[in-house]
């Protein structure tokens, strides 16, 4: 898995704009760990889920707070806006996350990892 930085910003853009389609979401939290109030976030985006060979998107985002989930009943593209707010001074929040044509999806959240495939 690759961690999101104000450097490869660019990078998850990218991908997220090849892909698009919401495949899967998950809400879980680590039991086994010390910070078992923190939910994670795992969304797998795709080109296409019904096709073979298409490119698939694991993002993974740690501490996720304020989650709003909107409707995600439609098989629309979406795209996933990133927002690096660590020079806001939020305890334990480094990135706000939205969905910007749906309003299907936002949060807050610490860090994020990604994987392309």
């Amino acid at each position: 898995m690759n961690r999101i930085n104000k450097g490869n910003l660019n990078e998850i853009y990218k991908l997220i704009k090849e892909t698009g389609y919401i495949q899967s979401v998950n809400i879980y939290r680590e039991m086994d760990t010390n910070s078992t109030k923190d939910y994670n976030l795992a969304l797998i985006i795709s080109t296409c889920p019904f096709c073979k060979g298409d490119i698939r998107i694991k993002l993974i985002f740690y501490n996720v707070q304020m989650f709003k989930l909107g409707d995600i009943n439609n098989f629309y593209k979406v795209f996933f806006e990133i927002t690096d707010v660590s020079d806001r001074q939020l305890e334990n929040i480094r990135y706000y996350v939205n969905e910007t044509e749906y309003n299907m999806v936002s949060f807050w959240c610490q860090d994020i990892e990604y994987e392309s495939f």
